[in-house]
């Protein structure tokens, strides 16, 4: 299958997840993982109508969305999202060229970007729901804090959390989205979620994914 009939495809069963789950038509939005993937394979995804771009690291990101720069599809500019663990030495290269960072998971790390910012740059926190030492991600019982560290800082607009979960990713889904409920009672603006990825997106869909994240799906096995 073609990188655009995969594309299509996938966009298909959000639309078909998005209507199972009672959710308004558009209301998730389809992140394609490009990662380590050719500037070809963009543009091929480009010419089947997607507009969203999800990068993992911070270099790369950078070098892709300078060549991109000026490709629209349907008058729009690329929507690049930056959803890798990002070291504070590096953020001079995804601020201000990401519409959003996935990845915040300290306030060292929200500090730095707040002050390379030009205007409010839109952030998510990225939490560690299983605790895995092979993730990055703030702990869940310290997350919420986060958050309400990072709304005072001027150069963020944070709207909401992420997390990749261990496996079974159900019960972590549920658990991020009513840990986001929780913040929301507390008067923070976590309204999107980030979570789902090629195997099970529209679980994510059904449990209050605002944005999935598909990678092997559309672009094929990485080496």
């Amino acid at each position: 299958m073609s990188i655009a009939e995969s594309i299509v495809q996938v966009q298909a069963q959000i639309r078909a997840a998005e209507a199972a789950s009672g959710r308004a038509p558009n209301s998730a939005t389809l992140i394609a993982v490009s990662k380590t993937k050719p500037v070809s394979d963009i543009q091929q995804a480009v010419d089947a109508g997607q507009i969203c771009f999800g990068e993992n690291y911070a270099q790369e990101f950078r070098d892709k969305a300078k060549e991109l720069e000026g490709v629209q599809v349907g008058g729009q500019g690329l929507d690049w999202h930056f959803i890798g663990s990002l070291q504070r030495n590096k953020v001079k290269y995804v601020v201000n060229r990401a519409s959003l960072i996935h990845s915040v998971d300290s306030q060292r790390l929200g500090q730095a970007i707040s002050d390379r910012a030009n205007g409010r740059q839109g952030v998510l926190v990225s939490v560690n729901m299983g605790g895995e030492g092979t993730k990055s991600g703030i702990p869940i019982d310290q997350a919420l804090e986060l958050c309400k560290e990072l709304t005072l800082m001027p150069g963020l607009d944070l709207r909401g959390l992420m997390c990749i979960p261990p496996p079974e990713p159900g019960r972590w889904f549920e658990d991020l989205a009513e840990l986001a409920a929780e913040g929301q009672r507390q008067g923070l603006p976590l309204t999107e979620l980030s979570m789902g990825m090629s195997a099970d997106f529209e679980q994510a869909i059904a449990l209050g994914a605002r944005w999935v994240r598909v990678g092997s799906r559309l672009f094929g096995a990485r080496g």
